[in-house]
């Protein structure tokens, strides 16, 4: 047994080794399908941050045309999000559309509610985010499958509570002592 676990441990080393030396995204779902026999595509295909990154350019260039600088900020705030979740799930800063799934797409989430700690709603608009980028590449064929089928991105309700009249008024006569507020 232990001569079969040292074979297996040697045949997976030299699959990371040849996907290394053709500069494949290196992650256990490759190296696996590699080992089963299943060769996914590692050339050409699209990466998702990198094609999130071109998103987001394409966006700042628009910045006072069509989109608000808030909403660039959002779009590299949910691409840095999905960067970091990708190097502690993963060890790689980057996946290829193919490899995305529900799954991952549930890890993300829990990821941004835990380790983020971003509210149920917040944690929806960085998935949003992504979703955008996913229908990007689905229109311009880069992927044939959505991965988000199967995922509902839903948004909460929220109750807001405004100031009453007398809050309002105390704010009104609040003596400020720094001029900038």
């Amino acid at each position: 047994i232990n001569e079969y676990i040292m074979l297996t441990q040697s045949k997976l080393f030299e699959i990371r080794q040849d996907l290394n030396a053709k500069g494949a995204i290196i992650s256990e779902k490759v190296i696996m399908k590699f080992y089963r026999g299943e060769s996914p595509t590692t050339g050409s295909s699209t990466l998702v941050c990198s094609l999130f990154k071109e998103h987001n350019d394409r966006i700042r260039a628009l910045i006072g045309k069509e989109y608000s600088k808030s909403t660039w900020v959002r779009y590299n705030t949910s691409l840095s999000h999905l960067q970091e979740f990708l190097d502690s799930s993963q060890g790689t800063t980057e996946v290829r559309l193919e490899e995305l799934d529900v799954a991952l797409l549930r890890d993300f989430e829990h990821y941004l509610k835990t380790e983020k700690e971003c509210s149920h709603n917040s944690a929806m608009k960085h998935i949003k985010s992504l979703k955008k980028v996913v229908r990007i590449a689905l229109e311009s064929k880069l992927i044939h499958v959505d991965p988000f089928l199967g995922y509902k991105v839903r948004i909460k309700k929220t109750l807001r509570t405004y100031l009453t009249r007398e809050e309002l008024e105390s704010i009104e006569h609040l003596d400020m002592q720094n001029q900038r507020l």
